[in-house]
């Protein structure tokens, strides 16, 4: 699948009083992003986050950073699907500017039955998509 990409910038209530973005700002910029890229495979946030089966839990999630994300700064948020099993897929993420890594975002995404709660096979329409 080809990557997803969107921009933002951090607003000045994400940072600390020097302009820093706070460490877990990150993990809510990754979201914002995520909900976006379910479009790219099922059509609409509604049938990924809503969908009366079947739910997307995040099973884990990572990161790490290389540089300090500032306020104001215009970044790229770069998310790509690192590997796909049975029931569950990774993604790697980059927060990126002027093409230089600034955080990398690990995730662990796991599909489950809304009745038991217990982990699925992906259904094979999203797996082709997710594959590609």
């Amino acid at each position: 699948m080809k990557s997803f990409e969107t921009t933002f910038s951090f607003k000045f209530r994400q940072t600390d009083m020097a302009g820093i973005g706070y460490f877990n700002e990150v993990f809510n910029v990754f979201h914002d992003g995520y909900e976006d890229w379910s479009q790219t495979i099922c059509g609409s946030k509604q049938e990924w986050f809503a969908n009366p089966d079947w739910a997307v839990p995040i099973k884990k999630i990572e990161g790490e950073y290389f540089r300090p994300l500032i306020a104001f700064e215009n970044y790229t948020l770069k998310i790509s699907v690192a590997s796909v099993g049975t029931s569950s897929f990774n993604l790697k993420s980059e927060i990126l500017i002027e093409g230089q890594i600034c955080c990398e975002i690990l995730s662990t995404h796991v599909f489950m039955s809304k009745q038991n709660f217990k982990s699925l096979p992906i259904p094979e329409a999203y797996l082709a998509k997710l594959k590609n």
